[in-house]
């Protein structure tokens, strides 16, 4: 289907205010940029990040037909 899935993460503090967008497309994280395409703020979300890169990769896995 090729679709893509746009994500927008905030702060718990400021739900209004963007932070930063995530791009998951065929269950792979294509792109992760801040507000303005900075990414000054990274490292502080680089754990959920990678937490969500499992998640997406597994699912993907156990979405898997064997041929």
């Amino acid at each position: 289907k090729g679709q893509t899935v746009i994500l927008f993460l905030r702060k718990k503090e400021e739900p209004d205010k963007p932070y930063y967008t995530i791009e998951v497309k065929e269950d792979v994280l294509r792109q992760c940029h801040g507000f303005g395409n900075e990414d000054k703020d990274y490292n502080k979300i680089k754990s959920f990040v990678e937490s969500f890169k499992r998640v997406i990769k597994s699912r993907h896995e156990k979405t898997k037909i064997a041929v």
